[in-house]
């Protein structure tokens, strides 16, 4: 899939954005090799906002639960693509 924009579920596009494109962007909490090479650029037309109460019980940005989720049985079998 080369650069372009491509729809994104009818409520808003992507466009892949290669290092040039990317310009001046600078890497967030960067390392010494940390370099930009690439991005996505979204262009949201429409939106559904979900109760914020729900997405605390789901543990979505808990890195402690992200880490114990590394360790389930069913990501030693999924391939990219699947």
């Amino acid at each position: 899939m080369g650069s372009g924009v491509y729809p994104a579920f009818s409520h808003g596009s992507v466009k892949i954005l290669d290092a040039v494109d990317c310009g001046e962007l600078q890497v967030f909490n960067p390392d010494e090799n940390a370099k930009i090479l690439q991005g996505l650029l979204l262009m949201v037309d429409e939106s559904y906002s979900h109760c914020p109460r729900a997405l605390a019980f789901s543990k979505l940005w808990d890195s402690e639960q992200m880490e114990s989720n590394k360790k389930l049985k069913f990501l030693d079998e999924w391939k990219p693509g699947m």
